[in-house]
């Protein structure tokens, strides 16, 4: 489309197709369905469009759906509904009503006289709207099967605003800034959506999409976004890294909901443009942001019929009437706009301003009171506020007086839950609704039909378009349900148990982490990032609580850390352990998982190890005080792991096998696996291959695809990690091949489990082995990706290593051959511990130094010995220095014999070539070419490795 929004850059490439490029399956081939009205529906694929365009319904509003369309014309008893949809689950009848009433709002039912579900009252559910056999031309294409499904659902069909929607889109095409303002209530966000989907493009538009009204500290505005693009940002300059992580992007950031935000907004949007070269926004505001080059759209309210006496018809053609006709259409069956009524229908309309929320509230009550009685209700100050106001007097004091006589009519208890919810700053299910109103003491059921009547009157939004239904304030009902908390003097208890909830909630899911792939897991939870964030903002306030806000700290990190939020909860951490520095008695337990957590944030986001090592010493400290085996198995495992990062593989394998031993003692299977795990990690790291696959083989065997959350915040897939050290094992083992597919396995279960996982999957396997293969192109296209992924989720310490690696394969292909020992001037990061020194000393010659010699010579190093010795050998023969003959020669053969302990093949081939090299200086190509011809006949594989064809080179030179 010309100048319209493009892909995300590579840096943001893997999660532009789940914010808005999101997939869907595509049809198979004869894909049985069914069209009716504008709709088609997908019945195998469980897909609806509206127009070819994808309508987000899923779940049991689905369900329900295609059991209602497969038996259309005939009435369904709810009963068997729900004994179909909530198959051998015991549920309260209004469960299907939350969802009727849902799916009746996505089709449009009522709108232009258009009727799908209708309610056989005592009896049931009948779709009642012809149905007739897809055919090829009603078909959705594939490519509209791709489009977004991540933006916000619209609680109602859009109006009178085809014009606007238009001029805006063309405009978004052209400009990099537009901003629609206007009053509240008028229908911003609907525009800005349907906006949105009018120039997405499947194949490379992207659409960010962040709802700014439940951010209430402008600090975390940059924080907010960046949860949206799903990159973490540096806290030290958020925004700052949030421009640099946003580069060359070609996407386009919808901003809703600006206006208590609106200098932060207009600093943020300002610098984004600027560091920026193709990125556009579309903002939504009160007012506009005021800055350079920003295009402004003034929404104004739906027109309104200036005479009240024309005939039906003709009224039906203006957008306020229509809006108004549709939404009590859709809420009563016998509604329907006629001659007789129509004056007090556009009585209504001119009264409330054409405001379209406005308009919604007032027919959500036409059931109760009819169209007549719901005028008489209507007081004379609200139906005249407009008359003889200048022109310039803004709609708000319309829609002030629209909530208070909408709140009026509610019952106490509906009013009660209106005012409780209104502390969510997103979306909530029904239980946490409970909890907070009513302390959970009401009977769900009574509080269902609470909510439900809030939905029915336009208060409360349903989403049934995720795993479980979702309620949600819009944000002008939330303000002014807000304003009524305060006044009943209720905000100090909600907001209490608020945060309680949401600990409560987190502390649950955590259990449930074992049972779920990460995706549906946080799809299930994901909503609950910007509660998670004011109810912690909260308990370490002023009026808070300390240890509920530990508490909900201490669950929440797994919850950050997979929402790739890491510097904002390693933030979060640090601050509830300073306050708990404070707190008497102690809270040993607290202390010591927040320090553990902190430990493995720092070990992937800090340049040295001083941060993670203090972190995991105090773990282990505190686990003294606790004396419980669940807390010694984790500062075991942090012990094995800070070790290995010290490069002092003996003392993490005697922290392993204190770790097996424990859990030996253990009626634990789950400690067990972490100490198997643990073991498979040491074992290979020390250089006993064999053992190490034997440990990775049984972690691989358990049931368990991850260790529980209540072990480890940091959590990465056991098939990862264990694929790496198989990967690795398996190269040097002698089976490069093999190696090979293993850390593509590894990879492919890393993308889709949290940042560290990738990383690390790269970093250790995927990456090296394609060095030491030879593939030096394919090693720089994942170097690449580990870089660009390692920036966008600030693991610093990867970065490096990274970086370290772009210099090694520079080195190695000739571009520049600078010194890379550990001191040396270079416009390079340095390694951040010793591990990563070893695995670059295996890759290229100029990292191997003094100190990664000696560290080889004491047996630190472990799996590299061999390596390490065999370059200490080809260094000593380069310094030309007198007996470096000597030297060199009695390198080798220490490699050969540390390799041959350690069933190494692939070191004693490179160690076999050097001294066949060495030999033949010597005039002993005899015993050379045995000694080579030997090692490289044990290989059954991998006869395209560098290692391999240069052997066969010297064999046939000899």
């Amino acid at each position: 489309m010309g100048s319209g929004v493009d892909s995300l850059p590579r840096a943001l490439a893997g999660h532009a197709s789940t914010v808005a490029n999101a997939s869907l399956p595509e049809p198979a081939p004869g894909e049985p369905g069914v069209t009716f009205g504008p709709f088609q529906l997908l019945t195998r694929a469980k897909l609806l469009f509206e127009v070819g365009r994808p309508v987000r319904l899923r779940g049991r509003a689905m369900q329900i759906l295609l059991e209602l369309v497969g038996r259309a014309g005939q009435t369904v008893s709810k009963r068997e509904l729900i004994a179909r949809v909530w198959a051998g689950r015991l549920v309260e009848e209004s469960n299907l009503r939350v969802h009727i009433t849902a799916l009746r709002r996505v089709l449009g039912d009522g709108c232009n006289g258009a009727r799908y579900i209708v309610n056989d009252s005592g009896r049931g559910y009948s779709f009642v709207a012809p149905v007739r056999p897809i055919s090829g031309a009603d078909a959705p294409a594939p490519s509209d099967i791709q489009k977004s499904s991540l933006l916000p659902p619209l609680r109602s069909r859009i109006v009178g605003r085809d014009e606007s929607i238009r001029a805006i889109a063309d405009q978004v095409l052209r400009r990099r800034l537009v901003t629609i303002a206007g009053s509240g209530g008028v229908g911003k966000t609907a525009v800005a959506v349907a906006v949105a989907q009018r120039i997405l493009d499947p194949e490379s538009h992207s659409v960010v999409f962040v709802d700014l009204a439940a951010i209430d500290d402008p600090a975390l505005v940059p924080a907010a976004l960046a949860t949206s693009i799903g990159v973490s940002i540096a806290t030290s300059d958020p925004l700052g890294s949030l421009v640099a992580l946003l580069g060359d992007s070609h996407i386009l950031l919808l901003l809703d909901k600006c206006e208590h935000l609106i200098g932060q907004v207009a600093v943020l949007v300002e610098k984004i443009l600027k560091g920026t070269t193709h990125l556009r926004i579309l903002a939504t505001s009160r007012e506009p942001l005021l800055i350079e080059r920003e295009w402004v759209y003034r929404l104004p309210p739906l027109s309104v019929p200036a005479d009240t006496g024309v005939p039906a018809a003709e009224a039906m053609s203006n957008p306020a009437v229509q809006l108004f006709v549709e939404l009590a259409g859709a809420g009563s069956d016998s509604f329907a706009l006629t001659d007789a009524n129509v004056q007090t229908v556009i009585r209504i309309c001119r009264g409330l301003d054409g405001l379209p929320l406005a308009l919604e509230l007032v027919a959500a009550q036409l059931p109760v009171f009819g169209l007549e009685g719901l005028a008489a209700q209507l007081s004379d100050h609200l139906l005249l506020l407009t008359r003889g106001r200048r022109p310039t007097r803004p709609q708000h004091e319309s829609i002030r007086a629209m909530l208070d006589w909408s709140y009026g009519m509610l019952a106490a208890e509906e009013q009660k839950l209106l005012r409780a919810v209104a502390v969510f700053k997103s979306a909530f299910p029904i239980e946490s609704a409970a909890a907070i109103a009513f302390g959970g003491e009401t009977v769900r059921g009574e509080v269902l039909e609470t909510l439900l009547s809030l939905a029915e009157k336009s208060f409360i939004v349903t989403d049934v378009s995720g795993p479980e239904v979702l309620y949600r304030l819009l944000h002008v009902t939330r303000a002014y349900a807000t304003e009524k908390l305060v006044e009943a003097r209720e905000q100090g208890i909600v907001l209490r148990r608020h945060a309680e909830r949401c600990c409560a909630v987190l502390d649950a899911a955590q259990a449930e982490w074992e049972s779920m792939t990460r995706e549906e897991w946080l799809s299930r939870y994901r909503y609950m990032m910007d509660d998670v964030r004011a109810a912690l903002d909260w308990a370490f306030s002023v009026g808070g609580d300390l240890e509920l806000g530990v508490s909900l700290t201490t669950v929440s990190l797994p919850f950050g850390f997979q929402l790739c939020q890491i510097a904002e909860f390693k933030r979060r951490a640090e601050l509830a352990l300073e306050r708990l520095s404070h707190a008497s008695p102690r809270q040993w337990v607290a202390e010591l998982r927040l320090n553990l957590a902190l430990g493995a944030l720092y070990k992937n986001t800090e340049d040295s190890e001083e941060g993670f090592l203090r972190a995991y010493a105090r773990a282990e400290e505190f686990a003294g005080h606790v004396g419980v085996g669940k807390y010694k198995v984790e500062t075991l495992v942090a012990r094995t792991v800070s070790n290995l990062e010290k490069g002092d593989t003996p003392a993490a394998l005697a922290a392993s096998d204190e770790l097996l031993n424990i859990a030996a003692q253990m009626s634990d299977p789950v400690a067990q696996l972490i100490a198997d795990r643990a073991a498979a990690q040491a074992r290979h790291f020390a250089g006993q291959q064999a053992r190490a696959r034997e440990f990775a083989t049984r972690v691989l065997a358990h049931p368990a695809r991850s260790i529980p959350l209540a072990y480890s915040h940091a959590e990465i897939d056991c098939r990862v990690w264990m694929r790496i050290v198989q990967a690795r094992a398996l190269w040097l083992e002698g089976l490069p091949d093999q190696a090979t597919l293993v850390a593509e396995e590894g990879l492919q279960f890393a993308a889709s489990d949290g940042p560290f996982a990738k990383c690390q999957a790269l970093a250790l396997a995927a990456a090296p082995i394609a060095f030491w293969r030879g593939d030096l192109a394919i090693a720089r296209g994942l170097v690449e990706d580990l870089v660009q992924h390692c920036r966008r989720y600030t693991l610093t310490r990867w970065l490096k290593l990274g970086l370290c690696y772009e210099s090694a394969a520079s080195a190695l292909t000739g571009d520049f051959n600078p010194s890379l020992h550990r001191g040396s001037p270079g416009p390079f990061a340095w390694p951040a511990n010793p591990l990563h020194y070893d695995l670059l000393a295996t890759i290229c010659d100029n990292w191997v130094d003094s100190e990664t010699i000696r560290r080889a010579e004491r047996g630190l190093s472990g799996w590299c010995v061999p390596e390490v010795l065999r370059v200490a050998g080809e260094l000593a023969l380069r310094s030309g220095e007198p007996g470096a003959q000597v030297k060199a020669n009695g390198y080798f053969q220490r490699s050969l014999q540390m390799a041959a302990e350690q069933q190494a093949l692939a070191w004693e081939l490179r160690t076999t070539i050097s001294l066949a090299r060495f030999w033949q200086n010597e005039d002993r190509s005899a015993q050379a070419r045995t000694a080579l011809a030997a090692v490289s006949a044990r290989f059954s594989e991998g006869f395209a490795t560098a290692d391999l064809i240069l052997a066969r080179r010297l064999l046939d030179t000899m």
